[in-house]
């Protein structure tokens, strides 16, 4: 089964520090379980949290109002850009960044060395996914 955090759906509650690392937390996050491509195909969406890890992190702006709606977004890994979606998991040893459009119309780009995305606790079910 793959799955994958559906940007606009999900919140971000947390954006904190630990070292150089910028660890973003969406609590909470839509993910999308399919057994075949994840936020395209035949599945069931699952509510979770999950935690984002940019080594040598940043973001700009550097506050945000949180928690805060996330309506639309991107994430690049490398050469690869992805449209509002995050594949779980998710673990990128080459430079992220992540644009997020926020409800408040607010836009938070975060970047970094090295991406790491993993959920941090269990999925609640929410919906069958046609």
């Amino acid at each position: 089964m793959s799955e994958c955090v559906e940007l606009h759906d999900s919140t971000v509650r947390a954006i904190l520090r630990d070292g150089t690392d910028l660890i973003v937390q969406f609590m909470p996050a839509y993910v999308h379980r399919s057994e075949g491509l994840p936020g395209r195909d035949t599945g069931s969406g699952w509510s979770a949290n999950v935690n984002i890890r940019f080594g040598n992190g940043t973001a700009q702006p550097e506050t945000v109002i949180l928690p805060a709606a996330i309506t639309d977004g991107t994430l690049s890994l490398g050469d690869q850009t992805l449209e509002n979606e995050i594949p779980l998991p998710c673990r990128v040893d080459e430079h992220a960044r992540m644009i997020l459009i926020l409800a408040s119309g607010e836009q938070v780009e975060f970047t970094g060395s090295s991406f790491d995305a993993a959920v941090s606790s269990a999925y609640e079910y929410i919906e069958q996914f046609r």
